[in-house]
């Protein structure tokens, strides 16, 4: 009887763990993932895109984003700012659509540019 328990037990610890790991695994961090920073100097939060992950997922290059003219929950990248390289742990994904659009259809209209999108669930 005391064997069962501790089996049990032992199941219990074990599934608690890989719980907690497949959790992990569903929150890394990854390329073309629309994520909020906030940058602790300025204490401004904005959102950006994953250009790409390093040092086993400690670190991501991010791309700040801006709204889009045309629709209010579409984000797309923006042209004025660098790339920048934060700790993952410092980010917070947001669920999220990438596509490729057509932003400017005066400007563009054949559609031989497209720009990255992502749309937001939370807008």
């Amino acid at each position: 009887r005391a064997g069962a328990r501790s089996r049990a037990a032992a199941r219990r610890r074990t599934s608690a763990r890989a719980r907690r790991g497949s959790a992990r695994a569903r929150a890394a961090i990854a390329a073309y993932d629309c994520v909020e920073f906030v940058d602790d100097s300025s204490g401004r939060s904005g959102k950006y895109a994953v250009v790409e992950t390093r040092d086993d997922g400690r670190e991501a290059v991010v791309r700040a984003l801006r709204r889009s003219e045309s629709e209010r929950h579409v984000w797309v990248e923006s042209d004025e700012a660098e790339d920048a390289v934060v700790r993952t742990s410092a980010l917070r994904r947001i669920e999220s659509d990438f596509s490729q659009r057509k932003e400017d259809r005066r400007l563009d209209p054949h559609g031989e540019r497209a720009v990255d999108a992502w749309a937001l669930a939370e807008g």
